[in-house]
């Protein structure tokens, strides 16, 4: 059968053009075989035979050699030269293109392909229900939605399926599947390649997209070749043209790398099974392969993953969310990775988890948390990934009110992780550790993020402390109206640490040229936090309320034993993670804020306060 199949383009009868750049494929090049892996694995898993994640999915990338035939190279190489020769194609894609033809130019020889083959899975069924695609429709023609048999499926942009084509020249992608119906073994096949809009020999206008099967139709059951049939249901994903650039031996090693690196909660727990050529990783295999990871810690991570949560909620339109942490109080290194549905690795970077979790003190001991989201049906969690399912962003919900929402929720969701995570890792004020000691009377300062490596071993080898998991089961979770205010330190709860001079009523700005006198106050002194850094110099934050009026200049001053106060030169100043403008050792230039705005100022001095005691004061022009 397979020697009388023939691509076919549908006639462009609106003249449209269509050119090189296909949306769906934007989002997938950079790291090729990362997205190709990613999204294939979790195609798999949203397609689990046993959808409650009883059964373990077995994935395989297979190196293979494509017949010809199945592919029809020789009907897919003349419309790539049709491509070539459109005027709707550019410059910095033809070489691509050329490097296409040059694939195909032996007329039926083989072409080495990636074969991508999951099972345990249903398959792409082709069966309609309530008149809406199937899902065998979906992988094949679909564009911009999703169709999958799990509501909480973890791909939500309809997308994923676009990696593959990223991946080869001849930006073509064969799809084969076998479902069950009524306990028979149903077959589909079709071809798909995402060219542009280009004119053939006798001069017809075709649209960019093609079609390998029974016309625009999916080849069925027996007509399907024998080379492709599969045994079970499951689906098969062939790439032909793909390149192995360092050989298949450093393919299959860089596979295995980013198949632990990102599944290695589906694959500890046992709902996943991956064979990249002949290695298999599954709950069983996979610390024969944990000495070769590149990121170490992959390893600290399924050590979390292997424990007991140590608390979870359930909240509505979220889902259920569990955290593990691990403590390490020979580090200050702070490690959480966000963990979704089936397992899929999202994100390590806390500043596209929850925003409370993007600055964390610097006191708190090192620790390494996994958080671990299951979505409930139309999760606003699934909606606010990227299309990559690389963060987690608000900007990426499209309806308005749902975005509002999202931003309630996901605010309170970071302050509960925040207050897990701090009743566990906080050292004990009751510590001899100075540091702690200094910090121990004042409310919890967020830290600049570039200050957490200073103590790290870099691969956080060291014997971890595990703190023994909270026993509580917190009841089902619900946002809050309103936040509650946290009492205000007041400068007298605080002596010897640091106060506010307050402004002299009356006292008029000085003319130009003259020294500005102080005439801003703060409305309240909330607490400082003090931190050795080179030199014997010291890192002071000092958060306070924000006044009426946006202050213009922030000087400080060092008391000594008798009172005297003399100026401290200002190295370096930020807020929220922004530089502030330091001139002649003064800080100016305050980013507005809205008054009574709790303000955090982390100021580098330029030599140690001795005693730890000082005194700021506010000026405006």
């Amino acid at each position: 059968m397979s020697q009388n199949l023939k691509w076919k383009f549908e006639e462009n009868q609106a003249a449209a053009i269509e050119g090189p750049a296909h949306p769906g494929m934007a989002h997938f090049t950079g790291d090729r075989e990362t997205s190709i892996i990613r999204e294939a694995i979790q195609n798999s898993l949203d397609a689990a035979e046993a959808p409650d994640g009883t059964g373990t999915v077995v994935v395989n990338f297979q190196h293979k050699m494509l017949d010809g035939d199945l592919l029809a190279t020789d009907s897919l190489a003349r419309h790539i030269q049709y491509a070539i020769d459109s005027p709707h194609n550019e410059e910095k894609y033809l070489p691509g293109f050329e490097r296409a033809k040059d694939l195909l130019g032996g007329g039926g020889s083989p072409i080495e392909s990636l074969c991508i083959t999951d099972s345990n899975t249903t398959g792409a069924t082709d069966i309609r229900h309530n008149n809406r695609p199937t899902f065998w429709e979906t992988l094949t023609k679909g564009e911009g939605l999703t169709n999958k048999p799990q509501k909480d499926a973890a791909g939500s942009f309809g997308i994923g399926k676009f990696a593959s084509f990223v991946a080869t020249p001849l930006r073509t992608v064969l799809y084969n599947t076998a479902y069950l119906e009524n306990g028979h073994l149903r077959q589909r096949f079709m071809g798909k390649a995402i060219l542009v809009s280009h004119k053939g020999k006798s001069g017809t206008q075709y649209k960019r997209i093609g079609y390998l099967g029974n016309g625009f139709n999916s080849l069925k059951d027996a007509k399907v070749p024998d080379g492709l049939q599969l045994k079970k249901p499951g689906t098969a994903i062939h790439i032909p043209g793909y390149s192995f650039n360092d050989g298949l031996e450093e393919w299959e090693k860089r596979g295995i790398d980013i198949v632990l690196s990102n599944y290695f909660h589906a694959i500890i727990h046992g709902g996943l099974e991956v064979n990249v050529g002949d290695s298999k990783i599954n709950a069983n295999t996979y610390k024969h392969y944990l000495q070769d990871i590149e990121d170490k810690m992959v390893q600290n991570y399924i050590r979390v993953s292997l424990g007991k949560p140590v608390d979870r909620y359930s909240a509505d339109d979220v889902g259920d969310i569990s955290i593990r942490i691990e403590v390490n109080k020979e580090t200050r290194n702070k490690k959480i990775a966000l963990v979704r549905d089936a397992g899929m690795l999202i994100t390590t970077d806390r500043k596209h988890i929850f925003p409370k979790l993007a600055m964390l003190p610097t006191h708190w001991w090192g620790f390494t948390a996994i958080i671990e989201c299951k979505s409930k049906g139309e999760a606003l969690l699934k909606q606010a990934e990227s299309p990559r399912h690389d963060q987690i962003s608000i900007d990426n919900i499209s309806d308005e009110d749902l975005r509002k929402k999202a931003k309630g929720l996901f605010d309170e969701i970071g302050r509960w992780c925040y207050q897990v995570i701090k009743e566990i890792v906080e050292p004990d004020p009751g510590s001899d550790s100075e540091s702690v000691d200094e910090l121990a009377e004042f409310l919890p300062i967020e830290g600049d993020e570039s200050q957490d490596t200073g103590h790290d071993n870099p691969n956080n080898q060291g014997d971890p402390v595990v703190t023994q998991p909270i026993q509580s089961l917190r009841a089902p979770w619900k946002p809050k109206k309103t936040r509650p205010k946290k009492e205000e330190k007041k400068p007298t709860e605080t002596p010897g640490n640091g106060d506010v001079i307050p402004y002299r009523k009356g006292e008029k700005k000085g003319k130009k040229g003259e020294k500005r006198q102080a005439n801003l106050q703060p409305q309240s002194f909330v607490g400082v936090r003090f931190r050795k850094g080179s030199n014997d110099a010291h890192s002071v934050i000092v958060a306070f309320e924000q006044p009426e009026t946006t202050p213009t200049k922030i000087e400080m001053l060092s008391v000594g034993e008798d009172g005297t106060k003399y100026p401290m030169g200002i190295r370096k100043a930020s807020v929220g993670g922004e530089s502030l403008q330091v001139v002649d050792d003064n800080l100016f230039s305050l980013p507005d804020a809205e008054p009574g705005e709790r303000r955090e100022i982390e100021i580098f001095t330029r030599e140690p306060v001795t005693d730890k005691t000082f005194s700021i004061r506010f000026f405006e022009e």
